[in-house]
């Protein structure tokens, strides 16, 4: 939600919504990176993946420190094909389009093992692995 001017009566706006205003979006990266480092070893274990083996990983284009950071705690920082610093947020096609953009810098060839994650409002989260 991005609050707007007039909305009072309408709905009401918190102060984890409208922390930067009117007209601003106001995004809780860190709680949510912080929320799905804690559910990853579910997640891994439920996907019957070892991160170690992936050759790739693409994951939701948000907070690039906070996917690093998230990386870090679980040992596949040096494995994600970044591409928010170039495309900002791109929602539910992070995955698709770090995938192109990847192929395009020969980074992700057929035969190589890709780990997505993906992690979004709600706290909702996924990860995947499959040969690409």
């Amino acid at each position: 939600m991005i609050p707007t001017a007039g909305h009072e009566g309408w709905y009401e706006v918190g102060p984890a919504v409208a922390a930067l205003g009117e007209g601003r979006f106001t995004a809780r990266g860190t709680e949510l990176h912080d929320a799905l480092a804690e559910e990853l070893p579910a997640l891994i274990e439920r996907a019957g993946t070892r991160v170690e083996q992936a050759d790739i990983v693409f994951t939701h284009s948000s907070s690039t420190p906070a996917w690093t950071r998230v990386g870090q705690a679980f040992g596949f920082a040096d494995k994600i094909f970044h591409i928010y610093p170039e495309t900002g947020n791109v929602v539910s096609a992070s995955i698709p389009a770090a995938m192109a953009r990847a192929r395009r810098a020969g980074r992700l060839s057929r035969g190589d093992r890709v780990m997505f994650l993906m992690g979004s409002a709600g706290m909702s989260f996924a990860l995947g692995q499959f040969v690409f």
